[in-house]
């Protein structure tokens, strides 16, 4: 196994305990990639801002998602 192809399966394995990490703690954690969208958000988020119709899953927008929660719709 080449180095690369190591740290890439290592790197897998982290991101995978840190998921289920978070998924299983009562609090929300929601995590957004550099364009605004969610990369991980564990059910807390959902309980604590419920976002009817988007229910901040993976990809969909952070404004979107803040939208469907205040019933406001997003900023331009």
């Amino acid at each position: 196994m080449t180095e690369r192809v190591q740290a890439a399966a290592e790197r897998d394995q982290v991101r995978a305990r840190m998921e289920s990490a978070l998924a299983a703690t009562g609090d929300a954690f929601l995590v957004l990639d550099a364009d605004g969208s969610v990369a991980f958000a564990n059910r807390a988020v959902n309980t604590f801002f419920p976002a009817k119709g988007t229910a901040w899953r993976t990809g969909t927008a952070f404004s979107d998602n803040w939208s469907a929660f205040t019933g406001h719709a997003p900023a331009q």
